[in-house]
């Protein structure tokens, strides 16, 4: 990197993270060791403050530093808000700095932005139907380990009742590639040992408390209704701190809506299974 490249990227950077870091307290009189672990914090630091503000070419090659690894950070990207006497619209979308690598993640995430503002503008538009509704939408980061970087959105529609669900971006921290249920396990029949996984905790969580509800034909397998079969193409999940998968299912998509967004968590034992069968094909094992 030439003199003239770093002072290119230095010059992007926000002046308020330049005024943050000239009126952070100062230290003297450290150990020599004090001072070597104190440096190599600052560093941390100013790379995790400046790194999504450089330049593409000067961030990714900060990234493949050893001591940093894979940097991803969620932005705010676009905000839309409106009100009216009957609509309200409070909605905030995110974006994953890290480089080229996110634009897949960032394009879902603005499409799903597009399709979202697309509907309310719609339902305000249509002034046969005023009834009152409203469109909140919020975002967090649920996983940020060595292994994965997932980003949530959070999404809640509300009209003569609500809607709540959450979208899950999960990208894979060692080749900043989104990954998917299919893409983690999809050399294995996943989606039916999911699929039962999930069915047996709904029955186990019914047995154990009269008041939950799950839409599963109990009594005759064979009985037509809206029961949950199986996951979906697209289903949603993040990986939590003991890093299990979660499955997640939106309000009301597999029991009353009084019951809220469900989530299942998938013994490790059975992600292993799935796993080896994903890497070892099934006629080698």
């Amino acid at each position: 990197m030439t003199g003239e490249m770093l002072f290119d990227a230095m010059s992007g950077i926000r002046d308020e993270y330049i005024l943050e870091a000239a009126d952070a307290p100062r230290v003297s009189a450290f150990p020599r060791r004090a001072r070597r672990f104190a440096a190599a914090v600052a560093a941390l630091f100013l790379l995790s403050v400046l790194l999504p503000n450089l330049n593409g070419n000067i961030a990714r090659a900060l990234q493949n530093l050893p001591v940093v690894g894979a940097y991803f950070s969620a932005i705010t990207f676009r905000e839309y808000h409106y009100e009216d006497d009957t609509h309200d619209a409070d909605a905030v979308f995110p974006a994953v700095s890290g480089g080229e690598e996110t634009a897949a993640v960032n394009g879902e995430i603005a499409a799903l932005a597009e399709r979202l503002i697309s509907d309310f503008e719609a339902r305000v538009a249509d002034k046969t139907n005023q009834t009152p509704s409203a469109l909140t939408v919020t975002y967090d980061v649920v996983t940020d380990n060595d292994l994965y970087y997932t980003l949530r959105v959070n999404v809640l529609l509300e009209s003569a009742d609500s809607y709540a669900y959450q979208k899950y971006f999960t990208i894979r921290k060692t080749d900043a590639q989104e990954v998917t249920l299919a893409s983690l396990y999809g050399g294995a029949d996943y989606t039916s040992v999911l699929s039962e996984e999930v069915l047996a905790q709904m029955e186990d969580r019914m047995a154990a408390d009269s008041s939950l509800s799950y839409y599963i034909p109990l009594d005759d397998p064979e009985e037509p209704g809206d029961y949950f079969s199986t996951i979906a193409a697209d289903q949603d999940f993040y990986f939590n701190d003991d890093a299990n998968l979660v499955l997640v299912f939106g309000k009301g998509d597999i029991a009353p809506m009084y019951m809220g967004i469900q989530e299942f968590i998938i013994p490790e034992e059975i992600t292993n299974i799935l796993s080896r069968a994903t890497l070892i094909p099934a006629g080698e094992q």
